[in-house]
């Protein structure tokens, strides 16, 4: 009877044992993982945003990068502070460009060719008075030449993630600022996401053009290529855009300017012969970039 007592005591004491080391193991773990997210909301404060978000100008591809957790950290921003990010590198880039070649007379440079080499001593008020009665449409990449003051508001249709079938069906009530001479169209990078075949992006496309040509009947129409995406973002298995389907569509763009006898403008050669001009995330440009295009577009007409 005493033996199976002590057994039972014994087994008691060994369950007291076993809870306690499992009590001690819950309290070290708790301890480990405070410990690591204490150092990881450390590293969150000690990143600096003007590296990370160095050379980016638009707040949507800040929000994806915050979304994609940039260095796997996933901080959050206040949209206030992106905000005042992106007016602060617009004022800078503003600076460095305006600064240069302020005392030249625009109207001297309507007949001259700039080479690529010499675009940088050139003002960008060259560009706003060249194009003045011109318009460019296309999604965010044309945007920019707005943004970044290249030309007046007036000269510039642009919509971030605007497609070749919301275009045709903004176009018949669109109010415009001007009646533009000559207008040069870039679409369907957006579409190249999800349009899967040539024959349906032709179709979209054409419907499109015909929209245009419909609201300015009197313009010159100028199709320029979509522009290619980083050789970085290109290799990337899980990339919703590529330079193989951009190659293909613009096979298609081409086709459609001979049916139509519409010059084709293909300005890929600027991004491939220079991959700095790239954002971040491979598929928009830096300001520096916009420039060169307009003067290769310029060079064409002077």
């Amino acid at each position: 009877m005493r033996d199976n007592f002590e057994y039972r005591r014994k087994k008691r004491k060994s369950r007291k044992i076993f809870s306690s080391i499992i009590f001690i193991l819950i309290i070290l773990g708790s301890l480990y993982f405070l410990y690591n997210n204490h150092k990881l909301n450390n590293k969150k404060e000690k990143i600096n945003l003007d590296e990370v978000f160095e050379g980016i100008k638009q707040a949507d591809i800040v929000k994806d990068l915050i979304d994609k957790e940039v260095y796997n950290y996933n901080f959050s921003i206040k949209e206030k502070e992106l905000l005042a990010y992106r007016e602060k590198i617009k004022k800078e880039e503003l600076a460095k460009l305006l600064e240069k070649g302020k005392e030249i007379d625009p109207k001297a440079f309507k007949n001259v060719k700039v080479a690529k080499s010499s675009v940088n001593t050139v003002p960008i008020s060259v560009y706003t008075e060249f194009f003045k009665n011109d318009l460019f449409i296309g999604d965010s990449i044309t945007e920019e030449l707005k943004y970044y003051k290249f030309l007046y508001d007036n000269n510039v249709f642009s919509k971030i993630g605007l497609n070749t079938d919301t275009l045709r069906k903004l176009l018949p009530n669109e109010k415009f600022g001007i009646e533009p001479k000559n207008i040069y169209l870039m679409m369907g990078l957006n579409d190249s996401v999800f349009v899967k075949s040539e024959e349906k992006f032709k179709e979209r496309y054409v419907a499109m053009l015909d929209a245009l040509q419909a609201k300015f009947p009197d313009a010159k129409i100028y199709l320029q290529a979509i522009f290619p995406v980083s050789k970085a973002l290109d290799e990337k298995e899980d990339a919703r855009v590529n330079n193989t389907k951009i190659n293909s569509f613009n096979s298609v763009i081409k086709s459609i300017a001979s049916e139509r006898g519409l010059d084709f403008l293909d300005f890929s050669y600027l991004l491939n012969e220079n991959q700095d001009y790239f954002e971040p995330d491979g598929m928009h440009l830096k300001s520096k970039f916009h420039k060169v295009w307009l003067n290769e577009v310029k060079n064409i007409n002077s």
